[in-house]
């Protein structure tokens, strides 16, 4: 709830601070993602993990065809595994489930290439940055449903960097709000783990999502 609070509160400022500027855009948004790591033969066969990252967005037009945006998403990223647990005092001999949970600030940029239709359809790309809030590694036995879990966040780097990749279209409600639908993409480019891989590779990103989102013509 503090995090929908926080982005309402940071898109209802923006939008009054560029209000007058009629080539901005501002756009609550929502992006329902897989997230992947990579880099290392342990994480590569890892599975996937499921997350929603709220977002907003802030679009200047430099022309009906071109744009450039940026904003904040709150991420999660990481990945799901599963092990077999040898006994200690904490969970009993068995399968585990485990997942890391990584939460990243993430400020993304990207140009937009729009086809200027009343449908709107836009392909994009970028850069995007991520500041390191938290990470969390939470194991849960299959045999007694225990559940156990253990703050990482000194374990990683606290900067993430990669690539945006982004495709959707604009479909126009009125004159002044669209809805937006599209995929997107951050490809992490950096090692994340401050610790060495066992086989001396690294801990790599990935978020590949939905976006839905509203937006307003300023």
């Amino acid at each position: 709830m503090k995090t929908i609070t926080l982005v309402v509160c940071l898109f209802l400022t923006i939008s009054s601070l560029i209000a007058q500027d009629k080539n901005f855009a501002v756009e609550l948004l929502v992006s329902p993602s897989l997230t992947t790591l990579r880099g290392n033969h342990i994480v590569n066969s890892f599975n996937a993990n499921h997350s929603l990252s709220p977002g907003i967005s802030i679009q200047y037009f430099m022309s009906n065809q071109l744009s450039i945006s940026t904003g904040f998403v709150l991420e999660k990223k990481g990945s799901k595994y599963e092990i077999i647990h040898a006994v200690d005092n904490l969970l009993p001999a068995g399968p585990v489930e485990g997942q890391i949970n990584s939460r990243y600030l993430t400020l993304p940029v990207s140009i937009s290439y729009h086809t200027g239709k009343n449908i709107d359809i836009y392909f994009g790309g970028g850069t995007f940055f991520g500041f390191l809030l938290e990470n969390e590694i939470i194991n849960k036995s299959s045999v007694n449903g225990i559940e156990i879990s253990g703050d990482m966040t000194d374990d990683f780097k606290r900067i993430d960097l990669g690539l945006v990749i982004a495709c959707g279209v604009n479909i126009p409600i009125g004159k002044s709000f669209a809805i937006d639908l599209g995929i997107r993409d951050h490809l992490g480019l950096l090692n994340t783990s401050k610790e060495k891989a066992s086989d001396g590779g690294s801990v790599k990103t990935n978020v590949l999502g939905l976006v839905a989102g509203l937006k307003y013509y300023l």
